[in-house]
């Protein structure tokens, strides 16, 4: 069978859940292919991209940019990407609250790519600002497979709605993440161009993947999609990805750590973010009764972000597998503060890792930890009770040891067994 992926970036959550994927749909003998917005071509591993030309203004600046590079006259700097200044022109202006915002439109093609247009399966991952919506599901005769890493395929932009429920019904003029923007209309422009895109469908020709109970459930709520068959399957991943390693042992790759401490790690990789909750955290860290405890802490740190009221080391972006493994067997508990997420793939690589996970009852995260088991979910998204769960968990433990919390992930997340459900899906779709 031919499955052809389509994800906008290289690297990313939803595009590690797409690799993963892929490879297990390869180890099963399936030709599986993805197709990326920009990245330089890499048949060898399945992967390719579709580049938009440039114009000629483009090349021209280019060339003149390069000329005086060489003249020392100015920096080198390269020609601006086609869809910057189409987000300019709606969004300049936009309150800064730290979400993502994608347009409907796109000038990438990628319906015309060979690989798509030989699939028996298109198969969308995260395609925000790749996709362009009228023409793509115009063009598109195979069956589709969107996996619904977020939540924007039914909303006008967004990609966590977070109190607003407007895609419910429709959204409207009064969009809450576009205060302050140039285009305040667009949540309503966007969304309509959406349903306009998606009625060009043949019955029964999309079909959604649901990564958690709650995004599916939230699809179905959506007055975009509601009406279309979806299925919930979990990501996968690779036993050998993440190791168990003994706490000592790994607590060697990090110094700081005082002896004796209770280590708590938090990642995500632009700490800035609102929807990470790393300002929850710190508000939580401050109401700890635990006066031992010490904060790893994974990810890209700004100039102006505001160090843990508790003792602390940055370890900045870890892009080494092994140091994010040893991190993670260093902590007592991962924790994730997320105020948006779906099924998020560090909640995984904790529990491979043999770590323990503590969360908000927020999005699909109360069904990746079994309390008190492998976790614990605090009973409301407010910095006191994540607090008083953090206090309860190190002084309570859990009841599995690392060695089950391992082999529960492993066991829920097979690579053989994911893709053997898509497979089966797919096949069902194909008839």
């Amino acid at each position: 069978m031919k499955i052809t992926h389509l994800c906008t970036y290289p690297s990313g959550g939803a595009t590690i859940a797409c690799l993963r994927l892929h490879q297990a749909l390869l180890g099963l003998g399936h030709d599986s292919r993805v197709v990326f917005r920009r990245i330089g071509a890499d048949a060898a591993k399945g992967y390719d991209a579709v580049m938009v030309p440039e114009t000629s203004k483009q090349k021209l600046k280019g060339k003149l940019d390069r000329i005086l590079m060489e003249l020392r006259l100015k920096p080198y700097a390269l020609p601006p990407l086609p869809e910057v200044a189409s987000r300019n022109a709606v969004l300049a202006g936009r309150q800064a609250i730290h979400q993502y915002y994608s347009l409907v439109a796109s000038d990438y093609q990628p319906e015309d790519h060979p690989w798509v247009r030989e699939a028996d399966v298109v198969h969308l991952h995260w395609v925000a600002d790749f996709v362009d919506y009228k023409r793509f599901f115009g063009q598109i005769k195979q069956p589709i497979v969107w996996t619904f890493h977020d939540e924007n395929a039914y909303t006008g932009g967004c990609h966590y709605a977070l109190d607003c429920v407007q895609f419910r019904s429709g959204c409207g003029l009064s969009c809450p993440q576009l205060l302050g923007a140039a285009r305040q209309d667009y949540a309503a422009y966007a969304w309509r161009q959406k349903q306009s895109a998606y009625q060009q469908l043949a019955p029964s020709q999309l079909h959604i993947i649901g990564i958690t109970d709650w995004i599916a459930n939230r699809a179905k709520g959506s007055a975009l999609l509601g009406h279309v068959p979806s299925t919930v399957i979990r990501n996968c991943i690779d036993p050998t990805a993440y190791l168990q390693i003994a706490q000592p042992e790994a607590r060697k790759f990090f110094p700081d750590i005082p002896d004796g401490a209770r280590v708590l790690v938090f990642i995500a990789n632009e700490i800035a973010s609102f929807v990470k909750g790393y300002s929850l955290l710190c508000a939580a860290l401050a109401k700890l009764k635990d006066q031992h405890v010490f904060l790893l802490v994974v990810g890209s740190v700004e100039a102006d972000t505001v160090p843990p009221p508790i003792p602390h080391k940055f370890l900045g972006f870890l892009s080494n597998t092994t140091l994010m493994n040893m991190a993670l067997c260093a902590a007592d508990y991962f924790v994730t503060p997320s105020l948006a997420d779906n099924y998020p793939n560090v909640i995984l690589e904790a529990h491979l890792s043999g770590t323990p996970t503590i969360g908000l009852p927020i999005g699909g995260i109360p069904e990746m930890i079994v309390q008190g088991q492998d976790g614990y979910i605090a009973a409301e998204a407010t910095a006191t009770a994540l607090a008083t769960t953090i206090d309860y968990a190190l002084a309570n433990g859990v009841s599995w040891s690392p060695t089950e919390i391992r082999q529960h992930c492993i066991d829920a997340h097979l690579p053989a067994k994911i893709a053997g459900q898509h497979l089966e899906l797919y096949q069902k779709l194909l008839g």
